[in-house]
């Protein structure tokens, strides 16, 4: 067994006083719109020209950083239980359903969010909206404590046979000293001491319209869709009544102002079965900060750096690979650079190089910017960051 290094580092600065140029190119025309309903439920819905498929995104603003001190794994853990719960219309569980819908499903739990995404044919989409109505409505309908130890173990022995996530989770916990994602991740000890009442006190708390925004996308208008959405969700998105209350959508307080905590000394995690390699990670802003494309970019800028530094010198003799990633969270996020030494003795040297390279502020070569705006474009476009330049069409009034 060979070590792992994981280090965090000074965090990196791309600021700039320049006056921002005016765009090069006509906005996108985003063809969609946004309801807030009297329960707290939000709607997105945008029609997808080239798609003939609809998905439904049942995005709860609730995710592994919330699960309480001692009950690592249990927003999994619950996610997991919906999609055997078994709400009336026959017995069937909700996989059932989906499967009998024909539909391509997926569950995710990020730090912030738990979501249920689900692509079925136009025709089934109504289907798909009604089993997002019923976990909704009563996410763990028909569960036994027979259906909490079976998942309960299959998901710890899935978290066992998966170290590199464990291993990811705290190099992202060394880039988040300070603020709530600063936790440990969850392991098979803390889900097996999960129980029923955890499950549901969770699901209690967090699987509740004001925290749930349902995304539909698909060929047809966004007030189909939105009419959709109103049959099937019925009294949990409004009742109709003309004076019915509103009750405002879930919202996180906003973070703290945050000064990161920085360190240059190398902590070692072992790793079973992996090469020596080395974590380098920068602290950065939350998604609230309106920096997406400033953390994108610094992304890609990175990159180019580190790719160029390891390619001569000492250093490439250490180095066989880099590979850098953003993990952008509601809070704060990180700019993380996995390297892939020759030999655990070579970290700290190769740290103090790509450190410094990364703080080279002399501007890339001229085929370097012409490179950089092209990656740029595709990283962008490639994680959907578009911006809602339409406003909400007539019809779209509740």
């Amino acid at each position: 067994m060979r070590p792992a290094l994981a280090l965090a580092c000074a965090a990196l600065a791309c600021t700039t006083h320049a006056k921002r140029p005016s765009p090069a190119a006509e906005p996108f025309n985003y063809q969609g719109y946004f309801a807030s309903y009297p329960t707290g439920l939000r709607l997105v819905a945008y029609r997808t020209w080239e798609v003939k498929r609809a998905t439904v995104l049942a995005s709860y603003d609730a995710g592994e950083a919330d699960d309480p001190p001692g009950k690592e794994g249990l927003a999994r853990l619950t996610a997991r239980l919906t999609a055997v719960a078994a709400p009336a219309r026959g017995g069937l569980e909700l996989r059932e359903r989906l499967f009998a819908a024909g539909a391509i499903d997926s569950t995710n739990v990020l730090a912030d969010a738990t979501e249920f995404r689900s692509i079925v044919r136009l025709a089934r989409l109504d289907e798909a909206l009604a089993i997002e109505a019923d976990r909704l409505r009563d996410p763990l309908a028909g569960i036994t404590a027979e259906d909490v130890a079976r998942e309960r173990e299959q998901l710890a022995l899935e978290l066992a046979a998966d170290p590199a996530a464990s291993e990811l989770a705290a190099v992202l916990a060394l880039a988040s000293r300070g603020t709530r994602y600063d936790r440990a991740p969850p392991t098979a000890a803390s889900v097996r001491a999960l129980t029923l009442d955890d499950a549901r006190e969770w699901a209690r708390e967090h699987l509740v319209p004001p925290r749930l925004v349902l995304v539909v996308s698909g060929p047809e208008t966004p007030s189909a869709a939105g009419r959709r959405v109103l049959a099937t969700f019925g009294a949990l998105a409004a009742t109709g009544a003309p004076d019915e209350p509103r009750v405002p959508p879930a919202a996180r307080p906003p973070a703290p102002p945050r000064v990161p905590v920085l360190s240059s000394a190398l902590e070692t995690l072992h790793v079973p079965g992996a090469t020596p390699h080395l974590w380098i990670a920068w602290p950065l802003p939350g998604e609230t900060d309106g920096t997406a494309a400033s953390a994108f970019a610094a992304t890609v800028v990175l990159d180019r750096r580190l790719r160029g530094r390891a390619e001569y010198g000492d250093v490439a003799r250490r180095v066989r690979g880099i590979t850098v990633s953003l993990r952008r969270r509601h809070d704060a996020s990180a700019l993380l650079a996995r390297v892939e030494l020759r030999g655990a003795e070579d970290a700290a040297p190769v740290r103090d190089a790509l450190v410094a390279a990364a703080r080279d502020k002399r501007p890339l070569a001229d085929g370097g910017q012409l490179g950089l705006v092209r990656s740029l474009a595709q990283t962008i476009h490639g994680n959907g960051v578009w911006n809602m330049e339409e406003g909400v069409p007539g019809d779209a009034a509740w």
